[in-house]
């Protein structure tokens, strides 16, 4: 059989030095995931395309499905025969047509495993975009996936994104632009096999800590934030342990533990704990802490383990927090976000307000990544506590993201009943927060 995967990504490899009109225009018929991705840049480069197209389709949604069905066939064919001229695209003038038809038809097309290898890699419009195929399609049937006027949304099993988006002011010690860069983490047999091992529902165990345990704030009379280690990392330590004992006592397969609660050391003990304590979990965040490295200041970072403490990925945080009634941050933003494929979705991490800051081009962001998965570890007050439900609302609604937050409050007390976090959505997929609490932190998603 003919792979047009392999095709498309060498000639991807052979072409980055052409220029842009050459790459724009993909006269080879035999790339067909070239033309894929081309119609999707379109759309998404165009913002009058989607809904000009979109109205086509309501004008006889009737005839444009069967015509797009026609052309899903057509395509099949042509890659079963491997005669891709035989592809008659003046018959089907519609480019959302062709996008939709395109995502539908190349799904399995090439050999081997082509959910979990690396993205491919094209150049397009003197901008790289990333392609992957998707292991959980999005559903037909929820609200999100018929909503109109998401581009996202007519991709069911594919996943285009700029390999970075554009830059954008960061609140820190600089101010200075900068781009966040995507990239996957590498998947494995473990990711494969994760919704065999959890079965019809996740399982997702939050930690909070109500033990007074706070950051060193040396510099707080200046209003800095940056902390090298916490107050009395021994009764925070003891917190810890307790916390993994009762989420592997209740059968966690996911367990999340706030924003600067857990510091390097502690962590350290984690690992070692996790290693004691084989197969307890099947993915942990074990916090975030500030980290020093070759650069002057911190970074805010965050890991994703899988149950025996082995490193899936990490996350720098990219957007410090600052008010000032309190302090400001001072770290080192982050710039780039790793996404993991795995057979339950996307997997991803935030931190606080990497998630939810809700204007501009940190909702873009997150908008056009769609992950299945958004695991944030956080510090908020309640009112950023609101801002992260809304924005795991809009999120939801939207692309059908889950989001699971951890949440510890910046002065120890937890006031209310969202104090501690929440799962979104409901455990039958309903739209809605599930919040915890210290009598009630177990909280299932079902997988369908």
């Amino acid at each position: 059989m003919f792979l047009p995967a392999t095709a498309a990504c060498q000639r991807s490899n052979q072409t980055t030095n052409q220029n842009s009109q050459d790459m724009n225009e993909f006269k080879n018929d035999v790339d067909l995931f070239g033309r894929f991705i081309n119609s999707y840049v379109k759309f998404y480069t165009t913002k009058t395309l989607l809904p000009d197209e979109e109205n086509i389709y309501r004008d006889d949604p009737t005839t444009w499905e069967a015509k797009h069905n026609a052309l899903v066939r057509h395509i099949r064919d042509s890659i079963e025969s491997e005669d891709l001229s035989a592809i008659d695209w003046d018959n089907f003038p519609e480019e959302l047509m062709r996008l939709s038809a395109l995502d539908e038809a190349l799904q399995g097309t090439s050999e081997g495993d082509t959910v979990y290898r690396p993205p491919y890699h094209y150049k397009v419009m003197e901008r790289e975009w990333l392609l992957v195929q998707r292991a959980v399609p999005l559903s037909a049937q929820r609200a999100y996936a018929v909503q109109r006027g998401h581009l996202r949304n007519w991709l069911r099993y594919h996943l285009i994104v700029p390999s970075t988006f554009p830059a954008y002011p960061v609140s820190g010690p600089t101010e200075e632009q900068r781009k966040h860069r995507i990239l996957f983490a590498p998947s494995s047999k473990f990711a494969r096999d994760l919704k065999n091992k959890m079965g019809n529902s996740c399982k997702v165990w939050l930690g909070t800590f109500a033990d007074g345990v706070m950051p060193h704030w040396p510099e707080m009379a200046q209003k800095k934030c940056t902390s090298q280690h916490l107050d009395d990392p021994e009764t925070r330590w003891h917190s810890i342990q307790n916390a993994l004992q009762q989420a592997k006592a209740a059968g966690a397969h996911v367990v999340i533990l706030p924003e600067l609660t857990v510091c390097p050391e502690l962590r350290q003990k984690v690992a070692a704990w996790l290693d004691d304590n084989a197969s307890a979990f099947l993915l942990i965040v074990p916090g975030s802490y500030h980290e020093t490295g070759d650069q002057a200041l911190p970074h805010n970072r965050a890991f994703l383990w899988d149950g025996s403490g082995r490193e899936i990925l990490q996350h720098d945080k990219l957007y410090a927090f600052g008010t000032d009634h309190l302090c400001h941050e001072q770290i080192a933003p982050g710039n780039k976000i790793t996404l993991w494929q795995t057979s339950i979705g996307i997997i991803t991490l935030a931190i606080c307000r990497d998630f939810c800051e809700g204007e501009g081009d940190v909702r873009q962001l997150w908008d056009t990544l769609a992950p299945d998965w958004l695991l944030v570890p956080s510090m908020s007050f309640d009112t950023g506590i609101g801002a992260h439900e809304a924005q795991a609302k809009q999120l939801y609604n939207h692309c059908g993201s889950k989001i699971l937050l951890a949440n510890q409050t910046p002065d120890k007390q937890f006031t209310s009943k969202i104090s501690h976090g929440f799962v979104y959505p409901l455990e039958d997929g309903t739209a809605g927060a599930q919040w915890v609490s210290p009598e009630c932190r177990l909280k299932k998603i079902n997988l369908g």
